[in-house]
């Protein structure tokens, strides 16, 4: 886009007409109000870059801060901890700071947990072209999906514990000896051996 020469003729015009509309049509009341003593489509859009792209130090630091406060440890799940990240990554650089993968990645690296910490090892032997923070992302992944496999196989493993727990101190109802279990009959005659859990005799 580029202000009108005398060179333009009537079809830039109507170009021009066909552009305003468009922004006209994509805008707030309260946005129109800025803009609407300007003639062209790109007197408006320089306006807009003057309101919207000039940097602010102070809204820098509010969102730094913001994304410094993003800590793997907060999030039940990888996915919704990633895209907070970019959020505010993405909301930093919309308040006019620049940055750079290098700098991306440091962040992402400070907010994960101690016992991440192999996964910063892991990248600073990686050459420079390689240190990315999609390779990070994909160390996080693998990282999170061991340590729910290992939760599944503790609780499972506490289970089996309980189950056997239970079933050790249980005792039969006939011989009151645990170990073993007969439920209550009539006239039983129940006895327990080392070489058999339970044997029930009818007399």
């Amino acid at each position: 886009m580029r202000a009108k020469t005398r060179a333009d003729d009537a079809t830039w015009d109507d170009r021009d007409i066909q552009a305003t509309n468009y922004i006209y049509s994509a805008i707030t009341n309260r946005q129109l109000e800025y803009i609407s003593e300007l003639e062209t489509a790109y007197e408006i859009i320089q306006k807009f870059d003057e309101m919207y792209l000039k940097k602010s130090t102070a809204l820098q630091i509010v969102c730094r801060h913001n994304l410094e406060n993003v800590k793997l440890k907060n999030y039940a799940e990888v996915s919704l901890f990633f895209d907070d990240f970019e959020k505010c990554v993405n909301e930093l650089k919309q308040a006019g700071a620049v940055i750079t993968e290098q700098e991306k990645l440091n962040y992402m690296l400070k907010s994960l947990p101690q016992n991440y910490s192999h996964i910063g090892d892991l990248i600073d032997v990686l050459p420079e072209k390689d240190r990315t923070v999609d390779y990070l992302k994909s160390k996080i992944k693998l990282k999170k999906a061991e340590e729910e496999s290992n939760e599944t196989s503790h609780d499972s493993s506490n289970a089996f514990r309980a189950e056997t727990k239970t079933a050790s101190h249980t005792k039969c109802y006939n011989c009151g000896k645990p170990g073993h279990f007969q439920k209550r009959l009539s006239y039983p005659y129940c006895t327990y051996t080392k070489r058999s859990r339970s044997r029930i005799f009818w007399k």
